[in-house]
C-alpha cells in the first residue's frame, strides 16, 4: 500500500515537471496595428513571446491580406488559433492576452485629389499658360493611396497637350525611380470676357443705355474679340429683363428720314464745270447716303440715286 502511494506520488511529479516543461506561446494582441506590406504575418499583428522555436514559427504564419485605401481587417483569436493550428501550433500551447480583436490595416500614405491639383495648376503657371488665361479642372482627381513615407513621394506633373481652350495633363506619383500610381486631369479655359444685361425690359426701338443696361465680366471658354458697349444701339425687338443682348438683338441707330415717298426731289448731277438738275418722284424712303429708286418727272424713267444730306438726289450711273 505504501509503495503505490510512494509511485502515484512519482508520476505526479513527473507529469508536473513535463508540463512545466511544456512548450508555451503567448500572444499579447494590441487593439490595432499598422502593416507595411499586403500580407498579414503573426509576427506583424501580435507581440509573441515563449518559446523561441514556437515565436519563429508563429510569426511566419500568415493571416490573410490587407489592400491600400481599403477598410481594416479584424482578426479575434478563433481566426489566429486557426491559423496557427495551421502550423501544428494548437490551443493547448497558446496563451493569449491583450484585446480580444486585433484591427489590421495597410499603412500608406493618402495623396489628396487638393495636392495633386495644386501640383497641376503650379506646372501650368512655369510653363507660361496662365498668361492669357486661367484654367478650370474639368475632373476632379481622385485621392491616391501608396506605400510609402511622406518623404519618400514625390509628385510630377506632364501637360501631354494644349490649345487655346483645353489642357490635358498627366499627373505621376513617384517613390524614387519607381512610378507608384499616375492619373490624368483635364483643364477648360478660362478667358475673362464681357457682356452687356438688360436691368429691365427694353422696348424694340429702344435706346440702350446705363439706365436699362449694364456690363457683367464672366468667365469664357473662348477668347473674346473685338467687343464694345452697346450703349447708344437700338433694340431691333423687345429685350426682356435680364437677357444677355447679343449683337442680333441691337443695331446701330439709323440716321433720320429725309426723304419721304412720293415726295418731290431734285435729281442733280454735277461735275467739274457741268451742273444739272432736274425734278423726280421719290418711291422709297430715304436717309442720308441710301440709295432709293426716284422716277424722271420729264422721261418718267426710274433711276437710282443716292440720297444727300441736303435733301437732293444723285443718280447712279
Amino acid at each position: 500500500m505504501k509503495l503505490s502511494r510512494f509511485y502515484i506520488l512519482v508520476l505526479l511529479t513527473a507529469s508536473a515537471v513535463i508540463a512545466d516543461e511544456q512548450p508555451l506561446l503567448k500572444v499579447f494582441l494590441p487593439r490595432s496595428v499598422s502593416v507595411s506590406s499586403d500580407i498579414i504575418l503573426l509576427g506583424d499583428a501580435a507581440i509573441l513571446t515563449g518559446s523561441k522555436h514556437l515565436v519563429e514559427t508563429a510569426s511566419a504564419v500568415t493571416l490573410g491580406r490587407t489592400s491600400i485605401g481599403t477598410g481594416d481587417v479584424q482578426l479575434d483569436r478563433n481566426a489566429i488559433l486557426s491559423r496557427l493550428a495551421s502550423a501544428d501550433i494548437y490551443a493547448a500551447q497558446i496563451e493569449f492576452a491583450g484585446a480580444p480583436v486585433v484591427s489590421v490595416k495597410r499603412q500608406s500614405l493618402k495623396i489628396t485629389g487638393e495636392q495633386i491639383l495644386k501640383s497641376a495648376y503650379k506646372a501650368i503657371t512655369d510653363n507660361g499658360l496662365a498668361s492669357a488665361c486661367s484654367w478650370k479642372a474639368v475632373t476632379t482627381p481622385k485621392d491616391i493611396f501608396v506605400s510609402a513615407e511622406a518623404n519618400q513621394v514625390t509628385i510630377h506633373p506632364a501637360i501631354e497637350n494644349a490649345s487655346t481652350t483645353s489642357l490635358r495633363m498627366r499627373i505621376a506619383l513617384y517613390k524614387g525611380q519607381m512610378e507608384l500610381n499616375a492619373q490624368a486631369v483635364q483643364f477648360q479655359a478660362q478667358y475673362q470676357a464681357k457682356r452687356a444685361v438688360a436691368l429691365k425690359d427694353i422696348p424694340a426701338g429702344g435706346l440702350l443705355s446705363a439706365d436699362n443696361t449694364k456690363i457683367e465680366t464672366y468667365h469664357s471658354a473662348y477668347p473674346q474679340a473685338n467687343w464694345v458697349e452697346p450703349f447708344g444701339l437700338v433694340a431691333k425687338r423687345t429685350i426682356r429683363t435680364n437677357s444677355v443682348i447679343s449683337g442680333e438683338m441691337a443695331a446701330n441707330q439709323k440716321e433720320q428720314i429725309i426723304i419721304s415717298r412720293s415726295q418731290g426731289v431734285v435729281i442733280q448731277i454735277k461735275r467739274p464745270g457741268l451742273s444739272i438738275t432736274a425734278m423726280g418722284e421719290a418711291m422709297q424712303d430715304g436717309r442720308t447716303n441710301e440709295y432709293i429708286k426716284v422716277r424722271n418727272i420729264d422721261s418718267q424713267k426710274v433711276l437710282v440715286a443716292r440720297v444727300n444730306n441736303d435733301g437732293t438726289v444723285e443718280p447712279v450711273f
